[in-house]
């Protein structure tokens, strides 16, 4: 039996065995496995980088695209906490939310929430 350190090492050793078969299916088409993983590597260096660490709470504004769900998998895999922020919901909520949670940085892959979350994360000290 192969153990896992966390589900974002999962999560690899299944892009592995199944790197071409979907992993995301949209009305417009649909994302492999082989996608995925590479930009979660991808993310996950590039907070390693940006000096994030195991424990240290990432906030995705998730719209549910792949780069969001490639956001969540390269915080797991580095042993990071994530939150999911609706990036539809007030400024106000999403400044609490980072508040709350005290995250260390802010995710997004919407060039259209882009103002309004900068904004945020400014007011909120969240990069």
């Amino acid at each position: 039996m192969l153990y896992h350190f966390n589900l974002g090492t999962f999560f690899m050793d299944v892009a592995t065995t199944h790197h071409s078969r979907p992993a995301l299916h949209y009305a417009d088409g649909s994302c492999s496995y082989e996608e995925i993983a590479h930009w979660s590597s991808q993310i996950a260096m590039m907070l390693l980088e940006r000096g994030i660490r195991q424990g240290d709470v990432i906030a995705i504004a998730h719209t549910k695209r792949p780069l969001s769900y490639a956001a969540m998998l390269g915080a797991l895999r580095i042993g990071a906490p994530y939150v999911n922020v609706d990036v539809a919901s007030p400024a106000a909520r999403i400044g609490s939310i980072l508040a709350t949670c005290q995250a260390s940085v802010l995710l997004y892959d919407d060039v259209a929430t882009e103002e309004q979350l900068a904004r945020v994360s400014t007011i909120f000290s969240c990069p």
